[in-house]
């Protein structure tokens, strides 16, 4: 087979000798001759597409290498060269260096004594740092240079007798039987590399390869038209910085294959995605990546959803996740049922802490769009600057500092499912006039757009404040806050619903206490206590049940977590931890006096007043109605009409 190589030489002599063997051009070779130092001849650059191979006589290949990208075959000259060259030199002179660009080991003393001559084995490299060599070498008094023709000229500079030596046509033999091999080898290459393009090319499903570094080495045309960004321009870039959500990395590491993976890139769009490790004598040495846009798969529809888990957009608690048997949460969990079944828009509200979001999840697994995302906002977080682009999005260029190719607001995020706008009483006047817009009309405007996009969303909202006093203050626009209430649930606070409170205790403890259970004894009651027991007092609970609660269940959430750091050994919870624990809060006694919450009728204060009192006691009554300025049977006489 005929191979296509050129020849390039730096030694004129060497050029004529291979001359004088005849011509070239029947094996396939093509000579040329640097003419000027450093400079590759201008024809053989004009025809380097032809190349197969270069055998190159002179130094620093690697240059001739970056130049052409193809294997080049430096020729070495052999030690009997090298002694011929040396005999010669001797004829003419007693003291001679001979130049290498890289250690020969030469046996100095021996070449010394068979020739009669004072010899240095001289390594050289170019570049300004020789003028030191030469100016120590004509202090050692050497007479004369053997070199490379490449140094020829810069060696007789400095006023000493040159010879130049040539590989050789030994050299050049055994480098045509190495330019053979290597040219072999390319060819194998170069049909791997045409064979393995066109499988990445004409395949239906984007494929993305990297090496063991993470960085890509193979990009076929679809994964470019997925990923938006040409193939070209990804290889050799670390798949981590250009691939969004990609973890080839991570397959590198664990060499375990992963299939039909779901891999969110951007835009609102999924893609499926087998990884698997590209295994070498079983070592990891890179990863292959192979995917469809499932945006295209009717039958993955299922799939696309549970990718929302992955965004955050989803419901995460059910209507059993409501803790509690008291007659005001039964109300709650009733309407809830009723309300999932409708599509009109609920306004939830109540005190924080009291359950307002975990309402709304209920609301959205019961409907018929649990299937769809759950958009949890909370309005009083996001800027007012920003209200607006968050809320329904913009387009590229829409002001200073936009995306490119824009944004999907939360609204068209919800899109098929539920948005849920906790404190809503937080939004200004002109998102107050654009919710009502989309709540009347169904559709939205992205900022800096011209067009209407149509939204199919439920919106539930919720507030902590007192609506119908902020619509009369003029605070918030009325004909929206009656598009907000078609449909109301008013979430109890804790206070209201104290008998729940055990209920909820028990749940908070088996959450934060891991395996503890929780349960009441009597205070005079004493147990060893066990990996997977905890019990709190009736005294403890007492004071629980009794607390004002300002924060609600989140409140009690928090004092649980507290109770269970603060927890002894033996896994009771008593009275004083639990009045340790509560120590400071608002409706807790503040020196010799009970603070409570103006809040309620006369009948509800004077009740709280005298529960704190008696807690502020421990349960000791006479103390209690010391403090109260009534007698001990007066005080009996009230408690039993509290049922207490």
């Amino acid at each position: 087979m005929n191979r296509h190589l050129a020849l390039l030489a730096t030694s004129p002599d060497f050029m004529e000798l291979i001359r004088q063997q005849g011509s070239l051009s029947d094996i396939g070779i093509q000579p040329f001759l640097i003419q000027q130092k450093g400079q590759v001849p201008r024809e053989m650059m004009e025809r380097s597409s032809k190349w197969e191979a270069i055998l190159y006589e002179g130094p620093d290949a690697e240059e001739v290498q970056r130049l052409f990208h193809i294997p080049v075959i430096q020729l070495q000259v052999d030690d009997c060269t090298i002694m011929e060259e040396l005999y010669r030199a001797s004829l003419t002179a007693d003291s001679i260096a001979m130049f290498f660009e890289r250690k020969r080991h030469l046996a100095v003393d021996l070449i010394e004594e068979l020739l009669g001559i004072r010899f240095r084995e001289v390594l050289i490299r170019k570049g300004p740092n020789n003028e030191l060599m030469f100016r120590t070498l004509a202090a050692q008094q050497i007479e004369l240079i053997v070199t490379e023709a490449c140094y020829a000229h810069e060696a007789a500079a400095y006023g000493f007798q040159v010879r130049t030596y040539h590989c050789g046509l030994k050299a050049l033999e055994r480098g045509l039987e190495e330019a053979a091999k290597a040219v072999e080898v390319r060819r194998k290459e170069q049909y791997q590399k045409e064979y393995v393009s066109a499988v990445l090319n004409y395949a239906q499903e984007g494929i993305v390869a990297v090496d063991e570094n993470g960085c890509i080495t193979a990009v076929n045309p679809v994964a470019a038209t997925v990923f938006g960004i040409g193939g070209q321009q990804l290889l050799g870039k670390k798949a981590v910085d250009h691939l969004p959500n990609t973890r080839m990395n991570q397959v590198i590491q664990t060499g375990e294959p992963e299939l039909g993976k779901l891999q969110a890139i951007g835009g609102n769009r999924t893609i499926l995605v087998n990884r698997v490790p590209i295994l070498h004598n079983s070592t990891v040495k890179g990863a292959v990546s192979t995917f469809k846009d499932i945006t295209r798969i009717q039958e993955l529809e299922q799939q696309i959803r549970s990718s929302l888990y992955l965004k955050g957009h989803y419901a995460r608690y059910e209507l059993k996740d409501i803790i509690g048997q008291s007659e005001r949460i039964r109300e709650v969990t009733t309407k809830i049922r009723l309300y999932a079944a409708s599509r009109a828009t609920v306004l939830i509200s109540g005190e924080s802490g009291t359950g307002k979001e975990l309402a709304a999840h209920c609301l959205h697994q019961l409907s018929d769009r649990a299937q769809g995302p759950f958009v949890a906002v909370n309005c009083a977080t996001i800027q007012e600057s920003l209200m607006e682009s968050e809320f329904f999005g913009y387009e590229e260029g829409a002001f200073t500092g936009a995306a490119k190719g824009g944004k999907k607001g939360l609204f068209a995020l919800a899109h098929g499912g539920t948005i849920f706008l906790d404190e809503i009483d937080g939004i200004s006047e002109q998102i107050q006039l654009r919710l009502l817009r989309v709540l009347q009309e169904r559709e939205i405007r992205p900022v800096g757009s011209a067009k209407i996009l149509p939204v199919d969303v439920r919106v539930i909202a919720a507030t902590n404040s007192h609506m119908s006093q902020r619509v009369r203050k003029g605070q918030f626009r009325g004909d929206l806050y009656y598009r907000l209430n078609t449909l109301e649930i008013e979430m109890p606070p804790l206070r209201d619903r104290r008998e729940d409170i055990p209920l909820l205790v028990d749940f908070f403890m088996k959450k934060h206490g891991n395996q503890f259970q929780p349960q009441e004894m009597p205070l005079n009651e004493t147990k060893e206590r066990t990996p997977n027991s905890c019990k709190i007092t009736l005294g403890g609970m007492e004071l629980l049940k009794n607390f004002w609660w300002e924060g609600n269940v989140r409140e009690l959430e928090n004092t649980m977590e507290r109770l269970v750091a603060l927890m002894p050994e033996d896994g009771h919870i008593d009275r004083e931890l639990v009045a340790e624990a509560l120590e400071g809060r608002i409706g807790w006694e503040s020196g010799n006096g009970v603070t409570i919450p103006l809040e309620g009728t006369l009948a509800d204060l004077k009740r709280q007043i005298i529960k704190e009192t008696l807690m502020q006691h421990h349960g000791y009554r006479k103390k209690t109605a010391e403090q109260l300025g009534i007698s001990p049977v007066h005080l009996s006489r009230l408690l039993k009409q509290m049922n207490c």
